[in-house]
């Protein structure tokens, strides 16, 4: 949703060996920016709103190999079927009134029985991932996105369609018909989205998985579950499922949370035994990353993983620790947010003004 310059890039990655964090979640498509130039398809490319540039494959080529020499495999998004706004006009479902109104979550359009484009998406989107994989060929992880198709039900009624006519599940059969084709993809695993609802209450008020009927994915990235973390860990006494979590982490929402809590959170999350676990800033921008104290949460994050210390011990860690790789400035704020959150709630609301008003714009306009 943002463009970061290459020379932030890299800082990050310094910062990130310097801590031990060792894995980069790189989203490169979402309703505002479609974030890289494709070779075969570089109209594809869509700067986010205020900025001018994307990544060029290679520069994409440059990040990885910059991470692999510290240690860090950088694990591309390419978010489907939803949350595709940035990949225009041809491919996504035309419903503009709701595309103006809400200009997040527009869904690509999906439906072999009602898109004449169908086929020309799918020999796209193999083309795409075949990229991809060569561009990322150290992460063993490939993202698909995935999450929040609910949010497309209102485009779809404005068009005339209903969830059960757009056949996600065809889509996600033809996806991965099109993955078995691609030799490189072979030894990479494929990682989803939780979809809403996949965790519920059932009429006793206990948690349960309802996961999709069918779906690509070997690793599901939980993002939603807070609150139910040990009843869901319960359910699951028997399960070998694989996952990754970013639950109770997402720094552009969590607005008063400390270091102490977020160390709480992260004791929780590990206990499941997570692949990997991922903070999530995905609304932040390169000022907003100031202004929630992203470096300092980050630390707090790695720290609470790796550290070796009880909850309870935070206080007699974290400022010694922190003052080694971060200013005092920021290490004194304990993990809290920089900026006071009533500023920031303002701040990131004519940002998501600005986010509507360029979607709209690109797709209904001309």
């Amino acid at each position: 949703r943002h463009y970061f310059p290459m020379e932030w890039i890299l800082n990050l990655l310094d910062f990130m060996h310097t801590i031990g964090m060792n894995l980069l979640h790189f989203r490169l498509t979402d309703d505002q920016a479609f974030n890289y130039q494709p070779r075969r398809y570089p109209h594809l490319a869509q700067p986010a709103p205020g900025a001018t540039s994307v990544y060029s494959v290679e520069e994409l080529q440059q990040i990885v190999e910059y991470a692999q020499e510290r240690n860090i495999v950088v694990m591309p998004e390419l978010n489907l079927p939803g949350h595709a706004g940035a990949w225009g006009t041809e491919w996504v479902v035309p419903c503009h009134r709701t595309i103006c109104e809400s200009a997040y979550g527009v869904p690509l359009q999906i439906s072999s029985s009602s898109s004449t484009n169908y086929d020309n998406l799918m020999s796209m989107l193999q083309h795409l991932l075949q990229e991809l994989v060569s561009i990322f060929h150290t992460s063993p992880f490939i993202h698909l996105g995935g999450d929040e198709w609910d949010m497309a039900d209102a485009c779809l009624e404005e068009v005339g369609l209903e969830s059960k006519d757009v056949q996600v599940e065809e889509f996600e059969e033809d996806l991965q018909s099109l993955l078995d084709g691609i030799p490189q993809v072979k030894n990479k695993k494929i990682v989803r989205w939780e979809v809403k609802k996949e965790v519920v209450q059932d009429e006793e008020g206990k948690f349960k998985m309802d996961p999709p009927k069918y779906r690509v994915q070997d690793i599901v990235q939980y993002w939603m579950t807070q609150g139910t973390i040990g009843t869901i860990t319960a359910s699951r006494k028997n399960a070998t499922e694989v996952l990754m979590t970013s639950e109770g982490l997402y720094f552009d929402v969590d607005q008063q949370r400390d270091g102490r809590a977020i160390t709480a959170q992260i004791f929780q999350l590990v206990k499941r035994k997570p692949l990997a676990v991922i903070a999530g800033t995905f609304e932040l921008g390169v000022d907003e990353w100031m202004d929630r104290n992203v470096l300092g949460r980050l630390f707090v994050v790695a720290m609470a993983t790796y550290g070796g210390f009880k909850r309870a011990h935070f206080d007699d860690h974290y400022l010694d620790r922190c003052l080694q790789v971060l200013p005092q400035e920021l290490c004194t704020l304990q993990g809290m947010p920089l900026l006071p959150q009533n500023d920031y709630l303002m701040k990131m609301a004519d940002m998501k003004q600005r986010w509507k008003h360029n979607v709209c714009q690109r797709l209904t306009e001309g």
